[in-house]
């Protein structure tokens, strides 16, 4: 039985590791951010989970957004770890009129048009 060994080309393997290297980073280019700290106008539900409407928040993960360039609403995903805890402190922050600050880092709600915020995760409430 012979047993062939095949060496690898270095100048070969530089091309195709930088290529995957690129792949695997620009899924994580994607934008995050804070959205801004803005007055809850509406509550509502979603296909993926509970949709929060404020005029003025800022489209954080680049998603599709509305004319002005702004976006106003997130959701929040029913499939979350801590969606009742996070339920919670948004509807008390909706109900007492409290200003929320929401940090968004992804943009599949919605069809990919909506930024998505996490309970475990910043959201914070202020006056």
């Amino acid at each position: 039985m012979n047993i062939v060994v095949k060496k690898m080309q270095f100048s070969s393997f530089i091309p195709s590791s930088f290529f995957l290297l690129l792949v695997s980073v620009s899924g994580i280019a994607s934008g995050a951010g804070w959205m801004g700290t803005e007055t809850i106008t509406e509550l509502g539900f979603s296909n993926d989970g509970l949709l929060i409407r404020s005029a003025g928040w800022i489209d954080a993960s680049n998603c599709e957004s509305n004319d002005s360039g702004m976006v106003d609403s997130a959701v929040l995903k029913y499939t979350d770890r801590n969606y009742d805890h996070a339920y919670s402190l948004i509807l008390s922050a909706f109900m007492a009129k409290k200003r929320v600050t929401l940090y968004s880092d992804d943009c599949s709600a919605n069809g990919g048009s909506t930024n998505s915020v996490r309970g475990f995760k910043h959201i914070t409430i202020k006056d």
